[in-house]
Formats: C-alpha cells, sequence, structure tokens
C-alpha cells in the first residue's frame, strides 16, 4: 500500500487525460508530466540515491495537472508526424516549470505544519483532541498526511502520532459510512481501503460534511488519550489504511488488542452514525 502511493502522481494525469479525451500518448505524457514535477522521487546527491515521499506534494500535483492539461490541449494535433518527439518535450517543459514552483507549494505544506505544531504543546488531553480533528480536516484536503506527520512526529511524540493515525481513521469512518448510505458500496470499500482523498470533491461541495468528521475526529481522540493509543511519525499519516496504524499501536501496547480494536474500529463508526 506504501509503495503504491507513489504511483499516484501518474495515475492523476493519467485520468485527468483520459476525462478530457485525450490520446493515450498525450494522456501518458501528461501522467509522465505530474509525476516528475510532484516531488515524490527525488536524487540525494549525498547518498547518491533515489529517496521519495509517497504522492508527492499534493498542491503541486494540482497545478501542474492543470498547466500540463492546459498545455498538451493547446498543443496536440499541432505536430504531426513528429508528435511522438515533441510531446513529450512540451510535458518536460512543464514539468520543469513544477520544480520551479515546488519549493513554494511545499513552503505552504510546511507553513500548515508549523501550526499544527503549536498543539503540540498544549495539555496532552487538548492536543489528542486538535491533531486528531486538524489530520480529519487535513485528508480531505490536498495536503499530504504522510508528510505532515513525517514532518511533525520525528521527535518521538508517541501519544500525538497515535491521535494524528485516529484522525484519518475518523474521517474514513464518516465517508465509508456516508457512501455505504447512498448505495455506494464500492466507494465505501474503496474509503476504507485507502482511496479517502478521492472525496475531496464531495466535501468540497457538501461542506457540511466536515462537521461530521470534525465531530467524530474530537470524540475519538480523547478516547484515544484515555485508550492510550500510540504512533510514529511513519504510521502518523496513514490510519487505518492497510492496517498500518493499528498494528504499530498494538506492537507499541504490548500486545494490548483491545484498546486498539475500541479507537480504531468500535468508537469511530460507532460516532459517526450516533
Amino acid at each position: 500500500m506504501y509503495l503504491l502511493q507513489f504511483s499516484i502522481p501518474v495515475l492523476v494525469g493519467v485520468i485527468v487525460g483520459q476525462s478530457l479525451k485525450f490520446k493515450p500518448l498525450e494522456s501518458a505524457v501528461l501522467g509522465a508530466t505530474v509525476l516528475a514535477a510532484s516531488g515524490s522521487l527525488t536524487f540525494n546527491a549525498q547518498t547518491k540515491a533515489w529517496t521519495g515521499v509517497p504522492m508527492g506534494d499534493l498542491f503541486n500535483v494540482i497545478l501542474i495537472t492543470i498547466v500540463g492539461a492546459l498545455a498538451i490541449n493547446l498543443v496536440k494535433d499541432k505536430f504531426g508526424a513528429v508528435t511522438i518527439i515533441f510531446l513529450p518535450i512540451t510535458g518536460g517543459l512543464v514539468a520543469a516549470l513544477g520544480l520551479v514552483t515546488l519549493p513554494y507549494t511545499k513552503s505552504l505544506t510546511k507553513l500548515l505544519a508549523s501550526v499544527i505544531f503549536e498543539f503540540t504543546k498544549l495539555q496532552p488531553v487538548l492536543m489528542c483532541v486538535l491533531i486528531t480533528m486538524a489530520f480529519s480536516f487535513l485528508i480531505v484536503t490536498p495536503v499530504s498526511t504522510v508528510a505532515m506527520g513525517l514532518i511533525l512526529f520525528t521527535n518521538e511524540n508517541y501519544v500525538g502520532a497515535g491521535a494524528a493515525t485516529l484522525g484519518l481513521v475518523s474521517a474514513a469512518a464518516v465517508l465509508a459510512i456516508g457512501t455505504y448510505r447512498a448505495n455506494y458500496k464500492g466507494a465505501s470499500a474503496a474509503i476504507i481501503l485507502g482511496a479517502i482523498k478521492l472525496m475531496m470533491p464531495n466535501c468540497a461541495r457538501k461542506p457540511q460534511l466536515l462537521l461530521t468528521i470534525l465531530t467524530t475526529a474530537a470524540v475519538t481522540g480523547l478516547s484515544g488519550y484515555f485508550l492510550k493509543i500510540l504512533g510514529t511519525h511513519e504510521s502518523a499519516g496513514f490510519g487505518i489504511i492497510g492496517l498500518i496504524g493499528p498494528t504499530k499501536s498494538y506492537a507499541m501496547n504490548n500486545g494490548n488488542l483491545l484498546p486498539v480494536l475500541l479507537a480504531f474500529f468500535v468508537i469511530p463508526f460507532t460516532s459517526c452514525i450516533l
């Protein structure tokens, strides 16, 4: 599941291309352009190796997807027999623009991280509630919760990382039950399996969903503190996806299964139903 998230920039570009009725080559170029500009893969000169963050910077992914789609739509069918040569060059130019904008879009993510970092300085109960609510909101925005987790919880704040994990579970519970009630059982299963970001348009069209998500997150975060749910910077951005959050908390709670079941499954799903 972790490795599959590296393919998201490519999938975004290809799916947008298909929705715009692009030809296969044009969709493929758009996907490659978005991947190159996403920041998900970077070359570390010191270690001489490629390193990456799943999904990259989603603000930049959205920006370059829009610019790339406009550029390809502008030049398609204009190169004739040499399309296979010049269309990738067009994509490369857009990707170069994306690498210029990448530091600025990353700084926006870091600014949001600095705001949430202030929550970690609060009294533990309040910290857990606010961090859970913050991450439940971030998961339905273009912000990468994986990147947020890596930025915020490298200081061994295991309680805060556990709260962040519960925030993602809270959002998944609300959206999964909501789509199930709307008879979209396939979408409900996809959300549980990790496709929460697909619900961003729904949350934008129906912002009242955020009230249910934040309320569920507050209840779940409060219970997480008393149940001693822990996590790490590596698990904070995943939630229930691949059972990464529950298994990490189970391991850090000395194999105590009951609190994990209550915090990750019983409480969030029950709270949003009520």
